[in-house]
């Protein structure tokens, strides 16, 4: 059974993606074929990052919560990334959160859920974010998931809120993110490109 890391990436508490999150953890409660488990990295308070040894030195020695960090993500077969879209980009606490991040990754597929409460749906944050992961040999899978007016049509418990629209467009949205990842963790778990 893989082990799927559910990454989020907002510096903001209670915004959107809190509820994006929750709906994620609602939908998540329901796989059976794969283990799960959610970091926030806000949650972490990274330093920002100053190392002087390589990203790509297996042995490099961190401490505290960086070395926590790594240790949490390099132990997921795959990923799933939510982000918002902050100035056309990720936000500054998740590209902090990959700078500590080298071979731990590579190899590995990633799936990109983005979100905006605007119709674009974050989709200049998923293009940012998948030169970042090609940049760290991780294989980005080749579509983004994009939660276009998430505040609409999802409630702070994650639940629909079924007179909004939108909602109707995204029942099957984040179990189709979850099969995605799943299958592709599983397909490359044994390849010989992740050392």
């Amino acid at each position: 059974m893989p082990k799927i890391a559910v990454i989020y990436g907002s510096s903001r508490h209670n915004g959107t993606g809190d509820r994006v999150v929750n709906h994620f953890k609602k939908v998540a409660s329901t796989i059976k074929d794969a283990e799960i488990k959610f970091l926030t990295v806000r949650d972490y308070d990274l330093p920002f990052f100053d190392d002087d040894v390589p990203l790509m030195v297996p042995d490099r020695q961190l401490t505290g919560n960086a070395q926590k960090w790594v240790e949490d993500v390099k132990d997921a077969d795959g990923y799933l990334i939510i982000t918002p879209e902050y100035n056309r980009s990720i936000p500054g606490v998740l590209k902090n959160g990959i700078d500590y991040l080298g071979y731990e990754i590579k190899g590995k597929p990633v799936k990109i859920v983005s979100y905006s409460i605007n119709m674009a749906g974050g989709a200049k944050a998923a293009t940012a974010l998948v030169d970042m992961l090609h940049m760290l040999n991780a294989v980005a899978l080749p579509t983004n998931t994009a939660l276009s007016k998430a505040q609409e049509w999802l409630n702070a418990d994650g639940s629909f809120n079924q007179d909004a629209d939108g909602y109707k467009y995204n029942v099957e949205t984040a179990q189709n993110a979850f099969q995605e990842i799943i299958y592709y963790a599983n397909a490359l778990k044994d390849s010989p490109y992740q050392k």
